[in-house]
């Protein structure tokens, strides 16, 4: 183990989580070809398709911030461009 610290820690909780976010992904668009669709139920009873893009959704699961992946996909770039 290394005392250095994670220059990516986003990315790092993404890679420890990627096996089963994969899966659920892959479940998922499995449902999607069977003609079978995320939905959700207000306390009305009342249903409504999800809107949100699966990604978001497993992410949410895994507490994946995308918004700090974006960051650090920009600071990777910048970094290999030799910008950083």
């Amino acid at each position: 183990m290394t005392n250095e610290k994670d220059e990516y820690p986003e990315h790092t909780k993404l890679k420890a989580v990627n096996v089963e976010t994969q899966a659920a992904y892959d479940f998922v668009e499995w449902l999607r070809t069977q003609g079978v669709f995320l939905a959700f139920t207000d306390s009305y009873g009342a249903t409504y398709p999800a809107n949100q893009s699966i990604d978001s959704m497993l992410a949410e699961w895994k507490d994946i911030d995308l918004r700090k992946i974006d960051e650090e996909k920009r600071a990777m770039l910048a970094k290999i461009r030799g910008e950083a």
